[in-house]
């Protein structure tokens, strides 16, 4: 008590603690229930936090699989329209005593040609000119008058290797269908159609 006022009531040591230090006085199974109480809504805030993360996570996942599904399918788009356009083109040659021969362009890649059948028209002169896309290296050699490969009478082409270009001149004086391979690779061919002019 202060001296002198008894109108003022004194904190006594008890009174202190029972302010500040309410749980002191509260049962074991009162304080273990408050503490377990508290654990698990520390638990429930972390596992809060740990979902909202893999959230976060997955959806930056999506998002950066979209955008290379994107790029890889315009790349895939892009090089199927240069090639349709590239490979179906005739072009005709700028050089000075082949300036009247007709190109054809021939696309090579690791196991095959593209395209698999070209049309020409017979007592023509063509070049097909070869363009290897692959690797490896191929060559062009197609069947003579005689329509058999092998023969003799052949159409061979220097090889080509991988990312050049190399040139055949081809002449056919009959229509027909004349087969070609890439001696290199089994299965590797295809078919040179002959029309009449």
């Amino acid at each position: 008590m202060y001296a002198g006022d008894d109108s003022r009531q004194s904190l006594t040591a008890t009174g202190f603690l029972d302010a500040f230090y309410p749980c002191m006085y509260m049962s074991a199974a009162s304080q273990a229930r408050i503490g377990m109480t508290a654990r698990k809504e520390i638990k429930k805030q972390r596992r809060a936090q740990r979902q909202a993360a893999q959230r976060a996570g997955q959806r930056a996942q999506a998002r950066i699989r979209r955008v290379v599904y994107g790029l890889a399918a315009a790349a895939v788009i892009g090089i199927v329209v240069a090639g349709a356009v590239i490979v179906g083109t005739r072009v005709r040659s700028s050089s000075g005593e082949d300036a009247n021969v007709p190109t054809v362009l021939l696309a090579m890649g690791d196991n095959f040609f593209q395209p698999r059948s070209v049309t020409v028209k017979m007592r023509q002169t063509y070049r097909i000119r070869l363009w290897n896309q692959g690797q490896a290296v191929h060559n062009f050699v197609m069947a003579g008058p005689d329509q058999r490969l092998g023969s003799g009478d052949d159409v061979v082409s220097d090889d080509v290797q991988g990312g050049e270009f190399g040139s055949v001149k081809v002449r056919v004086d009959e229509p027909g269908k004349y087969g070609f391979v890439c001696t290199y690779h089994g299965g590797m061919g295809g078919t040179v159609v002959v029309e009449p002019p």
